[in-house]
């Protein structure tokens, strides 16, 4: 069974919104074995929306729409699947201004008058109750065709997918009761060619599993699909094939599914009771918000210094102002000496030192632009190392980060 993704909303034409939630929707039916064949992305314009749903229902037998789900004229979804579907009638179904009632904490008799759109539905759909957000969730089986009709806010569409769409969707699509396992191992530091190159035999078309990669911020995941009669001749096969590519892959895997880098250092930091500080510069805090976006990451993230200057490297990070001076603040020297005076100053287990140049003015042919030097200091030593990233300045910035937690990670591993 193909599906079709249909994005709806004027902004997303006008560009003011970028489209995610196609892109996660895709890779959530994926992984329930499910492809997205076509996508579509339309106004708020009634005939566009009509003609929009009347293309997906000739050719894909599971639709999921975001947007339009709103309470005002121009949310015009629900009218719009009504039209396509030959002129079915739209229903109020006061329940949906109690649940609306409930999470706003209003009485019903408060709520504007315009709110009553959003419990208009068309005849005979079901409806899943929005616990991030006020629009529900709807689905409608027409013609042997199964939609679902979802918000355009990311949160609440994602929360309405998971809960709701997705458990429907796996019942109705796996083909013929088969059982369908997907797996991801991330890997950092490592090409995607060389990943490729290495794990090459394990992803020869029509295999089972099926392995794919894909690339974003110099993470590299492989996907792993398995099928088979019954779960456990799935998870049979994705063990085989799961083995090799560890195997193959062993020093860069980091961790697996929903797993991130800095996660990954927070797990292996709490589980340690290890601390860390941190002295960044051309990062800018990035280092610092990534890791302390873990939940519970207070017991191991001492202290985070952005020391953007180099009056700042001196004070807050103990470098010696003579160093800088001769080797200048974009050095292994600098670096180090950064990861070891925050390391001292707090006394923490692990101090982390990054300095660089995003650009993108500031670069010389002997220090170009991109170029950005990291100091690990532990108890055991004091390591450095330098990468020279292309690209733009958010993007060398970004990498910055990743690299920086890979080299958080693998000294936690070595206390």
């Amino acid at each position: 069974m193909d599906a079709e993704i249909l994005s709806i909303g004027e902004e997303l034409l006008l560009g003011e919104t970028v489209d995610t939630n196609s892109a996660w929707i895709a890779r959530m039916l994926s992984c329930a074995g499910v492809k997205a064949r076509h996508f579509q992305t339309v106004g708020d314009e009634l005939a566009e929306i009509k003609a929009a749903f009347r293309l997906a229902m000739s050719r894909s037998g599971l639709i999921v729409a975001t947007g339009g789900l709103g309470p005002t004229e121009d949310d015009l979804t629900r009218e719009g699947l009504c039209e396509a579907c030959g002129g079915i009638e739209m229903e109020y179904r006061p329940e949906v201004l109690r649940w609306m009632s409930e999470r706003v904490g209003r009485p019903m008799e408060s709520l504007a008058e315009c709110n009553k759109r959003q419990a208009m539905v068309p005849r005979g759909a079901a409806m899943f109750r929005n616990e991030w957000g006020t629009a529900p969730g709807i689905y409608l089986e027409r013609d042997g065709r199964h939609i679902f009709l979802l918000p355009g806010v990311p949160r609440e569409m994602r929360g309405l997918f998971e809960k709701y769409a997705l458990p429907i969707v796996r019942e109705k699509f796996a083909r013929g009761g088969e059982r369908i396992l997907v797996k991801e191992l991330h890997c950092f530091g490592i090409p995607e060619s060389d990943l490729n190159q290495r794990i090459c035999e394990c992803m020869r078309r029509g295999a089972n599993p099926d392995v794919g990669t894909r690339v974003a911020q110099g993470v590299c995941s492989v996907r792993m699909v398995a099928r088979g009669r019954t779960e456990q001749e799935a998870a049979e096969a994705m063990a085989q094939v799961e083995s090799r590519i560890r195997e193959a892959l062993s020093e860069y895997i980091f961790g697996e599914d929903s797993d991130t880098l800095a996660s990954v250092c927070a797990r292996i930091l709490l589980s340690k009771g290890l601390t860390v500080a941190i002295a960044e510069s051309c990062t800018g805090g990035l280092l610092c918000g990534a890791l302390t976006a873990i939940p519970g990451i207070s017991r191991s993230f001492l202290e985070g210094a952005v020391v953007y200057s180099n009056d700042a490297k001196i004070l807050r990070a103990g470098v010696p102002a003579g160093l800088i001076a001769e080797k200048g603040a974009v050095s292994a020297e600098v670096a180090a000496a950064m990861a070891e005076g925050i390391r001292k100053g707090l006394g923490a287990d692990i101090g982390i030192g990054v300095t660089g140049i995003a650009g993108p003015t500031g670069g010389t042919p002997e220090k170009p632009v991109g170029l950005v030097y990291f100091g690990c200091s532990s108890r055991i030593g004091t390591e450095t190392f330098h990468r020279r990233f292309p690209g733009e300045r958010d993007t060398i910035r970004e990498r910055s980060v990743q690299t920086a937690l890979d080299m958080l990670r693998r000294a936690a591993m070595r206390i």
